[in-house]
């Protein structure tokens, strides 16, 4: 069973990941493209610690904060706590965080997708692990996005 602590730490590494995956040489230009087209709207690491303190208010939180002094596995220091990017409306960040499951998924753990390196393949793992499925992702944007935007 995955914990909200856990799902919130698989939702900021998958935006570590993408953020990453964007630049990465060994992927194909199309795979580029849409780890750089999800990360429009893709929950930066501050949002997403936004949304885990929202949710301890809820009756079942799907998210809760984690403790970063205490983290086992520090962020990436190459990798932005948040960026500016303008408005984003609920409706795109569900569209991102489900485009980002189909996308980690279906494109490159499913895939044909065989131009990953060993420690891509074994972030992918750990960010699949626990990472929301499309019906956890609905009910998250439904109660922690409406309102949210940036």
């Amino acid at each position: 069973m995955t914990t909200p602590v856990e799902r919130a730490r698989s939702l900021r590494w998958g935006w570590e990941f993408l953020w990453e995956l964007r630049s990465a040489t060994n992927l194909s230009t199309a795979q580029q493209t849409a780890a750089q087209a999800i990360l429009r709207h893709y929950p930066s690491t501050s949002e997403i610690d936004q949304w885990a303190v929202a949710s301890k208010d809820l009756f079942a939180p799907m998210l809760a904060p984690e403790d970063h002094a205490a983290l086992v596995s520090a962020p990436d220091p190459d990798v932005p706590f948040s960026v500016d990017r303008g408005p984003t409306s609920p409706q795109e960040r569900l569209k991102a965080l489900t485009d980002a499951y189909d996308f980690f998924s279906l494109e490159l753990k499913k895939g044909n997708s065989n131009n990953l390196t060993h420690k891509q393949e074994h972030t992918l793992k750990y960010v699949l692990r626990h990472f929301p499925a499309t019906y956890e992702i609905d009910h998250m944007t439904l109660d922690l996005c409406a309102g949210l935007t940036g």
